[in-house]
């Protein structure tokens, strides 16, 4: 596992925790809490070693449906993508994600040459409940191991688009 793959699963598992946490304790983290320092920890740990991100202002993100945008470059070759994040809420849902709304569209219709993609927060409490009543929570890559790895899930736009749902549970198909 590359330094860059272990940053990416610290954070999901600190997602996960932190979201559960905060709950238990009457208490609340914002998706823009939450993605700013995911964004800090993984650039002090690489922005010298192959990863740039970009974080769009408010009214950035109103005309291209992108909280950041990040590229990841390797020997010589380079992934671009546009990155729209949404927490989970209480019943399982991301009730800030519109799936037949404008800023998917934004997303998928303004991404140039970056891939539009969604990355969706998830806690320890819910989450997990979706996850024992998933199939896909039996997906395990390399060393995946525990539910907290579902901390950060990911999804390309078109196939949250077309799933067309806000729910846990029917978008962990076309996540990973």
């Amino acid at each position: 596992m590359s330094k860059l793959q272990r940053s990416l699963r610290i954070s999901a598992c600190c997602v996960w925790r932190d979201m559960a946490d905060a709950a238990r304790l009457g208490l609340f983290m914002n998706e823009e809490t939450i993605t700013e320092s995911i964004l800090l920890f993984l650039a002090r740990g690489h922005k010298h070693h192959g990863l740039n991100i970009k974080v769009y202002t408010k009214q950035e993100e109103r005309r291209v449906g992108a909280d950041w945008a990040w590229c990841f470059m390797h020997g010589g070759r380079a992934v671009a993508m546009r990155v729209q994040a949404k927490r989970l809420y209480s019943g399982a849902h991301y009730d800030a994600l519109k799936p037949t709304g404008g800023q998917i569209n934004r997303l998928i219709n303004q991404a140039g040459t970056h891939h539009p993609y969604y990355v969706f927060y998830n806690d320890g409490l819910q989450g997990v409940r979706c996850l024992r009543a998933s199939a896909t929570s039996s997906f395990r890559c390399g060393s995946l191991k525990g539910d907290e790895s579902w901390g950060c899930m990911i999804a390309r736009s078109q196939d949250v688009k077309r799933v067309c749902s806000n729910a846990m549970t029917d978008l962990l198909p076309v996540s990973m």
